[in-house]
């Protein structure tokens, strides 16, 4: 599973195409186009929907992230 760095400015993500919407209590950053939805939530955990039609753009989008080294992997994720 991979993680936003703890370091990394979460608002800046908007430079690669996310949104950032608030609800009640949190907030989270969402990228969607036709083909993907990617959700980072407060946890900073990235989630792919896995029922798009082309997962391949998520993949490029995630791609990005990591390439920008802001990116990093998580085994142990706790509620």
């Amino acid at each position: 599973m991979l993680k936003i760095l703890n370091s990394y400015d979460i608002r800046k993500l908007v430079n690669f195409g996310f949104k950032n919407i608030n609800y009640t209590n949190f907030f989270v950053y969402k990228y969607e186009d036709d083909y993907c939805n990617i959700i980072i939530g407060p946890d900073r955990i990235i989630h792919l929907n896995h029922f798009t039609v082309n997962n391949t753009a998520g993949l490029d989008v995630i791609q990005k992230l990591v390439k920008a080294n802001i990116t990093e992997e998580v085994t142990d994720v706790k509620d």
